[in-house]
């Protein structure tokens, strides 16, 4: 099993104090600025505004406001689903509504957050009859006259639940998107995505294909707890092509259960169990074909067997520097080292940076006392030159020698 340090992604919640709920009816209201919630039947999951902070400045705030889900007895309140992931409330001003025109999110200043708009269905309902129920499974479902209106598994976020589709399904392609960065929800780099074609999940870092559990499952060993707690199941018709999954062990006390349900896609792209790590992301630096990594295929100047290392690096003058989106918020660590693998001028990133990218494109140093932390690109068979050196070389004599680059 790889070895993996869990950063647990915790959500400002207030802890349930009183009984609750699971049904919010037609004109009822869910508020952020007190103590209302959600509680499904069986008490295991939770519905409630919580305040997220990121720490850091991030699209000029420091935090912000969500309407997330969360197992109750998960003393984190670790999100397993969030409504405005990439839509945040300022402060504490927001009401979750059922009323005429569907579900909502109201806040003060702003337009609301419309999760299903009534108007957007040719089904003929009594809008009064509508009610929002938070079901057993962490599913968050709109009924309308005995119909599904709406559901939150047609809308998943970081986490795969049981129950829960990854494919294709009328249309709509259902795939979990990783968190920005540690702290931040808003979408991230990483996606894992049923291919049906292949007959295997998948983590992309955007279209960059890093990891798969094999057709069939069969990079996943037998004694994996993914193999042993798990039952997959493939459905294909012609309006579908997804997979979902059911616990595989029927003595799990009910806690148990809940406790080894999820799927947790981190945001660098690991793939975490409750208790194990299933994809460790660095374990698939580009060099690899095993364990299910993919190489990173890419530019010319990328050899098979390249990858990215993490090294000190010091710099003679700032020349040496790429800042062109270095005060981009919307790219995490993740996409800068896609930005550069593509880029034949780039010799690596800064690695102390989550948003926003500073590219190492010039001359530069190992060590030193002012060394700074990159994810540089390392030539493959290379004892005496990475291919920043080579590179480096190549500009200072200006001469095109071959033979180095294969």
């Amino acid at each position: 099993m790889f070895s993996f340090r869990v950063v647990i992604l915790i959500l400002g919640c207030l802890r349930l104090t009183e009984a609750a709920t699971n049904v919010l009816n037609h004109g009822d209201k869910l508020n952020s600025n007190s103590s209302d919630y959600l509680v499904s039947r069986n008490g295991a999951v939770a519905l409630g505004f919580c305040k997220q902070e990121y720490g850091q400045t991030w699209d000029g705030k420091q935090f912000g406001y969500y309407l997330a889900m969360w197992y109750t007895e998960d003393k984190s309140n670790r999100s397993i689903w969030l409504a405005n992931r990439d839509d945040p409330i300022a402060d504490d001003s927001g009401v979750l509504i059922v009323d005429t025109t569907g579900l909502k999110i109201t806040r003060t200043g702003e337009n609301p957050i419309r999760l299903f708009s009534l108007q957007s269905t040719s089904i003929t309902i009594n809008s009064s009859d509508t009610k929002l129920v938070l079901q057993d499974t962490g599913n968050l479902v709109l009924q309308g006259t005995n119909k599904v209106l709406w559901q939150s598994f047609d809308y998943p976020t970081n986490t795969f639940l049981p129950g829960m589709k990854l494919g294709v399904s009328h249309g709509a392609r259902l795939s979990l998107t990783s968190w920005l960065t540690r702290s931040i929800p808003a979408s991230g780099s990483f996606t894992l995505e049923w291919d049906p074609i292949g007959n295997r999940l998948v983590v992309q870092l955007r279209e960059r294909v890093l990891w798969t559990t094999g057709e069939g499952f069969r990079n996943i060993p037998p004694l994996d707890p993914l193999s042993m707690n798990y039952n997959f199941t493939h459905v294909s018709n012609p309006n579908e092509q997804y997979l979902y999954y059911t616990l595989a062990i029927s003595q799990f006390t009910p806690e148990e259960r809940r406790k080894n349900a999820r799927l947790v896609l981190f945001y660098d792209g690991s793939l975490l169990g409750s208790k194990f790590v299933l994809f460790d992301s660095k374990t698939c630096a580009g060099d690899r074909t095993d364990n299910g990594c993919d190489r990173w295929e890419g530019t010319k100047c990328r050899n098979k067997g390249d990858k990215f290392e993490i090294r000190s690096v010091r710099y003679p003058h700032t020349d040496s520097l790429n800042n062109t989106l270095l005060g981009n918020i919307s790219l995490s660590i993740n996409d800068c080292k896609d930005l550069c693998w593509k880029d034949c001028n780039c010799l690596g990133v800064n690695a102390m940076m989550d948003l926003g990218c500073q590219f190492l494109s010039g001359p530069y140093q190992e060590g030193g006392l002012e060394a700074t932390s990159y994810q540089v690109i390392i030539r493959n068979g290379s004892s005496k030159f990475n291919t920043a050196r080579s590179l480096l070389m190549f500009r200072s004599i200006n001469i095109f020698l071959f033979c180095w680059m294969v």
